[in-house]
């Protein structure tokens, strides 16, 4: 059984949209003549509460991933190959592992490897035995 350490991704395209989205919501807000509009103020909260929590699961805890014969084990929760519906690696190495009759990828199932190289190798072989199709493409996931 291989271990490896891995973390969630940081979506910095997210980030940077979000980022841009807070800029131009908090200009809006500024040149609105004195009057404080709240659905304007409420907006631009939860913008920043969202790049918070994105931002916030890049720097937590790393987690671990064991790639087993059929079934990879993250932190617990226990895949079985023939629930995995495809691999996805987006082209900064965030993996996503989409599950059977799911149209996106959730957010416990993406991760990227730290510091290890070796364990994307690991995974691609662990799916090319198991019959699990892998795309190189990016991929839609919950925030």
């Amino acid at each position: 059984m291989e271990i490896f350490t891995i973390r969630y991704p940081l979506n910095i395209k997210f980030v940077v949209s979000m980022l841009l989205l807070t800029l131009l919501w908090s200009f809006r807000l500024i040149n609105n003549d004195g009057k404080l509009p709240y659905e304007i103020i409420g907006i631009v909260v939860c913008i920043v509460a969202l790049i918070t929590v994105v931002v916030r699961r890049f720097f937590i805890k790393a987690r671990i991933i064991h790639f087993g014969t059929e079934t990879i084990n993250i932190e617990g929760r226990e895949l079985e190959a023939g629930d995995i519906d495809r691999i996805y690696i987006d082209g900064s190495n965030s993996i996503g592992l989409k599950p059977l009759n799911r149209r996106i990828v959730p957010i416990s199932l993406c991760f990227e490897f730290v510091n290890s190289h070796n364990g994307l190798n690991s995974l691609l072989e662990w799916a090319e035995r198991n019959n699990i199709e892998i795309r190189k493409q990016t991929f839609l996931r919950w925030i």
